[in-house]
């Protein structure tokens, strides 16, 4: 469960390693994010110490959730997990801002408004 405060990995390769969530967007304000919904994070830590990097540290950007420690049911009866929580980062416009996402990207991000996101991974379940 992804709530405010929450620490997660960022799967993409713009040079963050760690956020923080800040802020949740949604339509309704529960107290939790699940895959597929956008929060405002703030970057903790950076994997490399590059000048070229598209994020420095205490930048506020925006990130879509396409993973997470708590299972996911679907229609069919599977159920799916990770073993960390996720994100890609993303730019004011909605649109990722790195090249490359590591990893696999659940289906469930297809249902939402996101759909350039799904073009970035090899992966999709």
């Amino acid at each position: 469960m992804i709530i405010k405060g929450s620490y997660m990995n960022v799967v993409d390769n713009t040079g963050a390693g760690m956020v923080q969530c800040i802020q949740l967007l949604k339509k309704k304000q529960t107290s939790r994010l699940i895959i597929g919904d956008l929060g405002v994070v703030v970057v903790k830590g950076m994997d490399v110490d590059m000048e070229k990097l598209k994020v420095k540290k205490h930048d506020v950007v925006y990130g879509i959730i396409i993973r997470t420690k708590q299972p996911v049911v679907r229609n069919s009866g599977i159920v799916i997990k990770n073993n960390l929580n996720g994100l890609i980062l993303l730019n004011k416009k909605c649109e990722p801002l790195g090249s490359r996402i590591v990893g696999i990207i659940f289906e469930d991000v297809a249902k939402s408004r996101y759909l350039k996101t799904l073009v970035l991974s090899k992966h999709l379940i």
